[in-house]
Formats: C-alpha cells, sequence, structure tokens
C-alpha cells in the first residue's frame, strides 16, 4: 500500500476519533519500564499512552507483541489482543 492511501486510511479512520493523548514523560517513564520487559520502544510507548489514555484494550496483528503482552499481562493496565480474537469475544457475549 503506498504511503499516501495509508495515510488517507488513517486520517478516514481519525474523524471519529473523540480522544487523543499527548506524550508526556509519564508516559516516557512507562514505556522505559515495559521496554526492560522486553516490549519494542515503539509498542511500548504506544502501551503506555493507551494505559494513560484509559484504552480497556490495545489491538493488534503483530505476533510478537501479542505474546509480549499475554507474557506479561498481569504488568499490564490493559488487555492486548488480536481484533480477531476480540471480535469473536464480542459475538460470544451478544449471544449470551
Amino acid at each position: 500500500m503506498a504511503d499516501q492511501e495509508r495515510l488517507r486510511r488513517v486520517r478516514a479512520m481519525l474523524v471519529d476519533c473523540d480522544h487523543s493523548i499527548d506524550l508526556e514523560d509519564v508516559d516516557i517513564a512507562r514505556a522505559e519500564e515495559l521496554e526492560a520487559l522486553g516490549f519494542a520502544d515503539f509498542d511500548a510507548l504506544h502501551i503506555a499512552c493507551a494505559e494513560r489514555g484509559g484504552a480497556d484494550l490495545f489491538l493488534t496483528t503483530d505476533d510478537r507483541l501479542l505474546r509480549s503482552g499475554e507474557r506479561h499481562r498481569s504488568q499490564l493496565r490493559i488487555r492486548v489482543l488480536n481484533p480477531i480474537y476480540w471480535l469473536d469475544e464480542l459475538s460470544k457475549e451478544k449471544a449470551e
């Protein structure tokens, strides 16, 4: 996918966004904690910001990030899930 197309898609998704997080020192400190656990640098920053922003979930298709999220789930304030599994959970909850 060309960069311009990717940018267009991201901007289209952000239209519905009602919350953004500006990076703060506390996020960098938390990201460093997560990096010490083995999370990649940008993944750690994304998770740190999502935690501070009050997200319940962090959806990703990155297998390495999913494994790290599962391995360290007790040390995270959010769940790291594959979107397919999350949708499956939602459909099961809806069926109940």
